[in-house]
């Protein structure tokens, strides 16, 4: 027997009256309340990210150096403070 269970989807429903796993393949897979909860930690974890010293860097879409002496810079520019300085000026070389 075929059933309309909302507008426009149907579902074959067995001799006992169960439904079968096509009609589990149609079903959401998380709650609205899941859903909502997902989304909320999701932007927890972008605001820590946005947080983070050298988010404007990446931000700013600059390529990221991982050789020893470009880790260093970047770490001395952290301790004295001069993080956004330096990514202004890396971005004004990067553009030019």
């Amino acid at each position: 027997m075929s059933v309309e269970w909302a507008p426009g989807h149907h579902t074959i429903v067995t001799v006992r009256g169960k439904f079968t796993d096509q009609f589990m393949l149609w079903q959401p897979a998380l709650t609205a309340d899941e859903a909502t909860e997902i989304l909320a930690k999701v932007d927890r974890i972008e605001q820590w990210f946005r947080s983070l010293p050298y988010f404007g860097w990446v931000d700013a879409g600059l390529p990221v150096a991982f050789d020893r002496a470009s880790v260093e810079r970047a770490l001395d520019h952290l301790n004295n403070g001069t993080v956004e300085q330096y990514i202004e000026q890396t971005d004004v070389a990067f553009d030019a």
